[in-house]
């Protein structure tokens, strides 16, 4: 039985120290397709994490704010910070009804559960979700806040030394396949806006010859 336990503990050692026993849920849209992300002209980012590194083991809160609007940044897609935090008195909710439009959604990033590991290193979760109106397809009249997309992963990094980097590479690859579906589906948007534009002009044109 000790022999048994032993080599659990080894393999539960070996998967530990690739530092992805990661739990994770479904990437990507919500709605069927990335359609919901087409139109979305600016993101409101919610950065929800310790501001104290040694609460966070390392990990930056300005420096991850900052990387995540240069990322986004990077294809022309405006990210700012999320207003509420300059007002104290102000809850979440109601600053989220003023900020979320047909143009802006709101980028949650919230990545937190940091424990200390008996064999060393941390353990951490990384969830992203946009939240930001969306409209019926059987009826575009009505539109109503949802969240149309999201990604989260639990996991753990034996190395304390590099934690934080592991860390930060694990957001950003989240954030890359998001930014991958909102070009995706802003360049279709644009491709059809396209079509319908030219077989307007054709009609025009035919018109004209009449």
């Amino acid at each position: 039985m000790k022999t048994k336990n032993y080599w659990i503990l080894v393999m539960m050692f070996v998967i530990c120290g690739c530092g992805h026993v990661a739990t994770k849920v479904r990437a990507g849209n919500i709605l069927s397709g990335n359609e919901s992300l087409a139109g979305i002209k600016n993101f409101e980012l919610k950065l929800i994490m310790p501001r104290d590194e040694k609460e966070s083991y390392g990990l930056k809160y300005e420096e991850i704010d900052k990387n995540i609007k240069l990322a986004f940044g990077a294809y022309g897609i405006k990210v700012f910070s999320d207003l509420s935090v300059l007002f104290d008195n102000m809850p979440s909710q109601e600053h989220t009804a003023l900020s979320l439009s047909e143009e802006t959604a709101v980028l949650h990033v919230r990545i937190d559960e940091f424990w200390p590991l008996a064999i060393g290193g941390y353990s951490y979760r990384i969830q992203i979700s946009v939240l930001q109106f969306a409209r019926l397809s059987r009826d575009q009249k009505i539109h109503f806040q949802a969240i149309t997309w999201e990604d989260s992963i639990a996991s753990l990094c034996t190395t304390e030394s590099a934690f934080a980097l592991k860390v930060e590479r694990a957001l950003y690859t989240r954030l890359d396949q998001l930014i991958k579906d909102y070009l995706a589906a802003n360049l279709r948007q644009k491709s059809e806006e396209q079509k319908e534009d030219n077989r307007k002009a054709v009609e025009k044109k035919n018109e004209d010859k009449k």
